[in-house]
């Protein structure tokens, strides 16, 4: 995963050197399903799932070069269409001018949804990471009040 969601670069970089990356899902969100559409990524609810895919992998030579050329030619085919689809956005929002969309998700107006979001993109052990930092840096900060204190105006 990424510093802030399980999106990061190590996923392409395995792409662009020819590798085989793994990548996850957590429950309720496929999310390089969602970004990338159909692909051929092995991808897993947990780690030791991965380690399962690993060990059939190294028992059978043909399937693993298989899987990378079906990787490596569904990379190539990405990357064209992608940029294809960026080259026409850009054009579609160039004749659209200042009348134009804003570019912000629909959501974007909920209360809460950026925590959701945020927490979506985490598995349970690093959310409960994130929150014990925030709630250390409230506390130290004064701002995150354990208990109730009469008198005490919380902001």
């Amino acid at each position: 995963m990424g510093n802030v969601n399980i999106e990061c670069f190590r996923t392409y970089e395995a792409l662009e050197c020819g590798a085989i990356p793994i990548v996850e899902k957590r429950w309720g969100l496929d999310y390089y399903r969602t970004l990338l559409g159909e692909h051929p990524i092995p991808t897993v609810g947990s780690w030791s799932e991965a380690r399962r895919i690993i060990r059939s992998a190294m028992r059978n030579g043909d399937e693993i070069n298989r899987l990378q050329r079906e990787c490596i030619d569904w990379w190539e085919g990405y990357k064209r269409s992608y940029s294809h689809r960026v080259a026409e956005f850009l054009a579609n929002r160039a004749r659209a001018g200042s009348s134009s969309e804003p570019m912000v998700s629909k959501y974007e107006s909920i209360p809460g949804w950026r925590v959701f979001e945020l927490a979506r993109h985490h598995n349970a052990s690093a959310l409960g990471r994130r929150a014990g930092l925030h709630a250390a840096r409230l506390l130290k900060e004064g701002k995150l009040l354990i208990g109730y204190r009469p008198g005490v105006k919380v902001d």
